[in-house]
């Protein structure tokens, strides 16, 4: 990926000249190294991947996760923390994608490389690349309660569409592969039913009427959805059960 990056830095200055006297007078160091830290900092483990270009041009809907725009979050390459970083999740390709600054103005986009990368968060939901599934590893949305922990894998399909004048593919709703994790013990769960199954017999009508009255069905879940039923049924078994 050093190639990749060093290919944007030519078309920037191709863009822009920077004359040496835009360096410091006291910066020794080899001139290409200071203009590689004045455009991207000390660390390129962030700033390195694939340029991003628009793969979806002429597809109705969009592949990523809660928005179109970037987001402020933050991500973990390579075991180190990167913090306020405007990302977003390409629930299609399974990519996530940094938007950056130039100096001088404008920004752009990339595709960052997936191997490097361990976990990421958008607002409050937290992701991690894990291999409960079977290799290779996927993201998984992480919901911790008190008394378990939920693992939520989402994905969108392109799918094309016959005579539509404007669209020649349309992404579907995102959907969820949920995982429950108890006491080390981890099951899939597909609906409402599966999911209160897997907990003591006397809590499982309490869940089951829980999720009645919030109207919430898994497969049809937003990632809110998910987020506040999972701590929903956290609270209820940490409080014994239903007042």
């Amino acid at each position: 990926m050093k190639i990749v990056v060093t290919a944007i830095l030519f078309q920037v200055i191709l863009i822009q000249s920077i004359s040496a006297q835009q360096m410091s007078v006291a910066d020794n160091r080899n001139p290409f190294i200071a203009l590689v830290e004045q455009y991207f900092g000390l660390d390129q483990n962030l700033i390195n991947g694939a340029q991003y270009y628009d793969r979806y041009e002429g597809c109705k809907g969009v592949p990523f996760f809660m928005s179109i725009g970037f987001m402020e979050g933050d991500i973990t390459i390579k075991k180190r923390l990167y913090q306020d970083v405007r990302i977003r999740y390409d629930m299609l390709s399974q990519c996530v994608e940094v938007e950056y600054d130039f100096f001088y103005g404008g920004n752009s986009w990339l595709v960052a490389v997936t191997d490097h990368i361990e976990a990421f968060q958008i607002g409050e939901y937290h992701f991690m690349k894990l291999n409960l599934e079977g290799p290779p590893g996927k993201f998984y949305q992480v919901i911790r309660t008190k008394r378990f922990t939920c693992y939520v894998h989402w994905e969108k399909k392109l799918s094309p569409l016959q005579n539509d004048p404007f669209f020649t593919h349309e992404f579907s709703d995102p959907k969820p592969t949920c995982l429950l994790d108890m006491d080390g013990e981890i099951n899939k769960f597909k609906n409402r039913k599966a999911f209160a199954e897997q907990f003591p017999e006397h809590l499982q009508k309490e869940i089951k009427n829980l999720f009645k009255r919030n109207q919430f069905k898994v497969q049809r879940a937003s990632p809110n959805e998910l987020l506040l039923n999972m701590n929903a049924v956290g609270n209820l078994l940490s409080s014994g059960g239903l007042p």
